[in-house]
């Protein structure tokens, strides 16, 4: 069994990668730098699945189907409140602020237990 506890940095972009698998962070806790770029994730719940690194601070996911849906970057970092980067673009605090009042307004559409997020 490889103990990967202290793998902080992983590129797995260029990887055709549809989906998340639920248990990533559980075998890789700090984990603090992802690049997840170029690959065929399309869903909100895959994002949400990686919620699970408490430790991420950066986080790569253009390239993806996931990136041209509604409201991408602001469901990105609702789900990572910890992150300083999103797609090499670095948060801001007022962003930070305005996705606390955009998770407000849809706060419904943004509940753990949904497998996708639907917008009106």
């Amino acid at each position: 069994h490889l103990n990967c506890s202290n793998i902080q940095w992983i590129d797995l972009s260029f990887n055709q990668l549809k989906k998340v698998d639920e248990n990533l962070a559980e075998h890789l806790p700090n984990v603090a730098t992802l690049y997840l770029h170029a690959n065929q994730i399309s869903r909100y719940s895959d994002i949400r699945r990686l919620s699970c690194f408490t430790q991420m601070k950066s986080l790569t996911l253009y390239g993806n189907p996931v990136e041209e849906m509604k409201h991408y970057r602001n469901v990105v970092l609702y789900y990572f409140p910890n992150l300083t980067q999103l797609d090499f673009s670095v948060i801001s605090p007022g962003e930070r602020e305005k996705v606390a009042s955009w998770a407000q307004i849809y706060r419904n559409c943004l509940s753990p237990d949904m497998q996708t997020l639907t917008f009106n």
